[in-house]
């Protein structure tokens, strides 16, 4: 069997699957088998009142897994799936707790990346899945990133190169006004256009212009020593001045997003200090990436 055949059939058997898709790497399970699904909380050491997005193949009918399919999913999904969206809805009966963490809704999406859709095609059902990454790590845009941080808790890793896009999806709720839960690729106002009224969302970052990330701890930890031998600047474009060991990304919100989590490995221990990127629609997303990897938690749980 071919590695695909072999994730599609180890899926069908109750195990875990890493998978590439175009946001991130994702760890997932038979979202109808609750113990297959608990591997994965086993696995990433994730807390259990955490949800999970289900992720579907465009064959896949996403009406059976919510209680009611609305007119603003549908136009969402026939615009953005696949795609970096993920909606929330109130989720049909059969839909585990163990998937939804307690909650009444559940998470749906169609990932754009080609093997990820062979994979969940070929499996035909719903696959749940975080990012594929111990909790409280960094997410993986490359199979040796999922190698490096979960090793040999996951046996099947498809390996399908980088990520092309880098950051997570945007989670949209839909019950009741649409709301933004995590901004991600996609904007407010992307959303907006489609369903042709508002979208809340997309709130304006608050970081300073330097965000310090000293050991994953908030930035008010931290005071600025610009001749400490273990501080390391990334950059946003150019840099007003440059240490050897300082990173560069550019100045473009696809381009940043793309080299965000890989910049943020290649980091060596010590201080790290982010140069807040450019504020606007386009940025929300990455804003929503610093502020958490800053300290500060999302409102989305997945």
């Amino acid at each position: 069997m071919t590695e695909l055949e072999q994730a599609i059939a180890a899926l069908k058997a109750g195990d875990i699957v890493a998978f590439p898709t175009e946001t991130v790497y994702g760890l997932g399970a038979d979202a109808l088998k609750p113990q297959a699904v608990e591997r994965i909380f086993v696995a990433k050491g994730r807390p259990a009142d955490r949800p999970l997005t289900v992720h579907l193949g465009p064959k896949v009918r996403p009406q059976i897994w919510v209680e009611e399919w609305t007119t603003d999913a549908q136009v969402l999904a026939a615009r953005f799936w696949p795609g970096p969206l993920t909606l929330i809805l109130p989720k049909a009966a059969h839909v585990s707790d163990i998937v939804t963490g307690g909650l009444n809704t559940v998470g749906l999406r169609v990932p754009s990346h080609p093997l990820a859709i062979a994979l969940l095609n070929g499996f035909g059902g719903g696959v749940a899945a975080p990012s594929a990454n111990r909790s409280g790590t960094l997410s993986p845009t490359t199979a040796a990133h999922v190698r490096a941080s979960l090793g040999s808790r996951v046996k099947h890793i498809l390996d399908g190169g980088p990520c092309t896009i880098g950051l997570e999806s945007t989670v949209l709720s839909l019950v009741g006004e649409p709301k933004i839960l995590r901004q991600g690729a996609l904007r407010a106002q992307d959303l907006s256009d489609v369903l042709e009224k508002p979208v809340i969302g997309g709130v304006q970052p608050t970081a300073p212009k330097i965000i310090a990330v000293c050991s994953l701890k908030s930035s008010r930890e931290c005071q600025y020593r610009p001749n400490s031998p273990n501080l390391q600047i990334l950059w946003c474009g150019t840099p007003m001045l440059r240490q050897a060991r300082d990173l560069v990304l550019p100045n473009d919100a696809e381009g940043y997003g793309q080299g965000l989590y890989q910049a943020l490995r290649d980091v060596t221990p010590g201080e790290l200090w982010i140069e807040c990127p450019p504020e606007g629609p386009a940025w929300d997303g990455i804003h929503s990436r610093l502020r958490l990897i800053s300290g500060e938690r999302d409102d989305a749980g997945r």
